[in-house]
């Protein structure tokens, strides 16, 4: 367990991978999550489909819980010389609270210690909230593509390497 929910300004929380009694919590997440942005953008509906048992078995995927809820949620799939951050997900009313900031420097630090020189992520080029997130955290766009029809944008945040 990684216990870094001590800041003053939201409450404690603790970033742990998930146990299989957690899937209806993080179905429930995803799904309300998802689905209004599906709706409203027209967006692929690909979140609703990962198979989020077998990311709880792979060891990839992390929750923040805070009293006693599953809040957020966040994919880390490590390669070569980064990290691919995805299902990066706070439950809608709890957005806003400072949860999506931990999980990123969650990630950050997940990176650090795996030695892998940055982060990446792909979002939907009309998810602008979302976007305006990860510049404020720091991630540039790298480039624009298309998927299964749609815009997405790639996004890179460049890690500092452990101090020794």
């Amino acid at each position: 367990m990684n216990d870094i929910g001590t800041r003053r300004d939201m409450p404690s929380f603790v970033i742990r991978q998930p146990r299989g009694r957690d899937l209806q919590s993080l179905h429930h997440l995803v799904d309300s999550t998802y689905e209004p942005m599906i709706a409203r953008l027209g967006l692929p509906p690909w979140p609703l489909r990962v198979n989020i048992a077998q990311w709880i078995h792979s060891g990839t995927l992390w929750v923040l819980e805070s009293k006693g809820l599953i809040a957020a949620t966040i994919r880390l799939d490590a390669h070569w010389n980064f990290v691919q951050l995805e299902l990066v997900t706070v439950l809608p009313e709890l957005q806003r609270h400072g949860y999506g900031r931990a999980l990123i420097e969650f990630a950050q630090s997940e990176t650090r210690n795996q030695r892998r020189g940055s982060m990446q992520l792909i979002t939907h080029e009309r998810m602008i909230d979302a976007i305006g997130f990860y510049l404020h955290m720091g991630f540039v766009e790298v480039q624009r593509l298309q998927l299964q029809g749609h815009p997405f944008i790639q996004m890179k945040k460049a890690v500092s390497p452990l101090s020794r």
